[in-house]
């Protein structure tokens, strides 16, 4: 199941859209997807799948690449980077 999180109006250069999706894949496994929109049609659309077993922290995710407005292409990229910078965190913690 996907809901819709947050949508960027971008016109700069161009005209277009990014809708960012949380997606629910069944045992606490949370997702995202980020689709491009040009003239009300889809261009481009990526997924990252399981990526936490929090909702929260996916949230999280989708916030910072709302405010980056980060486009599908760069999804898998920017996730992995997020989530190896929590890991680096979580670990010099210990």
């Amino acid at each position: 199941m996907r809901s819709l999180y947050k949508k960027a109006e971008i016109n700069d250069p161009a005209v277009f859209s990014l809708e960012y999706f949380i997606l629910c894949e069944g045992n606490n496994r949370y997702g995202l997807e980020i689709v491009k929109t040009v003239n009300g049609e889809c261009t481009e659309s990526k997924t990252a799948r399981d990526i936490s077993q929090s909702r929260g922290d996916v949230e999280q995710i989708a916030d910072r690449l709302f405010r980056g407005q980060v486009t599908p292409v760069s999804l898998a990229y920017i996730v992995e980077d997020m989530l190896y910078e929590s890991y680096c965190q979580r670990v010099a913690a210990i």
